[in-house]
């Protein structure tokens, strides 16, 4: 697996975890913020986040 594919992959999990924690998304960013994630992958997870909030 490319790293990049294990970048999507984990930050989709990652997204869907501050979801299953009901975490409102000023929370979320701040979480990615305080664990110095990677910018590749704290915007993937932004986004996966934003999506399920949407509903897609």
């Amino acid at each position: 697996m490319r790293r990049f594919d294990t970048i999507n992959f984990e930050a989709g999990i990652d997204g869907s975890v501050g979801h299953l924690y009901n975490q409102k998304e000023e929370e979320y960013v701040l979480i990615l913020k305080e664990t110095n994630c990677p910018d590749p992958f704290r915007v993937a997870a932004l986004n996966v986040y934003r999506d399920i909030d949407r509903g897609k």
